[in-house]
């Protein structure tokens, strides 16, 4: 098994916002204006093409596990009514088990949601992780 090199690319564009003052946005209720228009600043997507990868990862497996998405139009609002374009995803940090610091949030187009989907998979497979794991 060979990890990632320092070309491989999984995702190529998303944007990143960490969220420390009170109130913290809760994704139940769809994101709030100034954190959607925070999200789509140039400064969000600089600040998720720096991170590491194991935060990009962890924000991503946190919101999946425990529900932390919300569901973004074409313009990166939420939605109830319209089609789904992006994705935003959230994560809580905490100090302790039961006091909430931040929000990180990561929000990415369907599009490049699915693109990272298939470049892993496909990163899997070369690897031979992908067998490892079934075994």
């Amino acid at each position: 098994m060979t990890a990632p090199g320092p070309t491989q690319t999984f995702c190529t564009r998303s944007e990143f916002l960490q969220c420390i003052k009170a109130p913290l946005p809760s994704v139940t209720r769809g994101l709030d204006e100034d954190v959607a228009a925070d999200l789509g600043s140039a400064d969000a997507l600089e600040r998720a093409a720096e991170m590491p990868a194991s935060q990009w990862c962890s924000v991503l497996r946190n919101a999946l596990a425990h529900g932390g998405i919300a569901y973004l139009n074409e313009n990166g609002r939420s939605t109830y009514n319209e089609p789904v374009k992006m994705f935003a995803f959230a994560s809580g940090k905490y100090i302790n088990k039961h006091e909430l610091a931040a929000v990180n949030l990561l929000r990415i187009s369907e599009a490049d949601y699915f693109d990272f989907l298939r470049n892993w998979v496909a990163w899997l497979q070369k690897t031979g992780i992908q067998d490892a794991l079934a075994a």
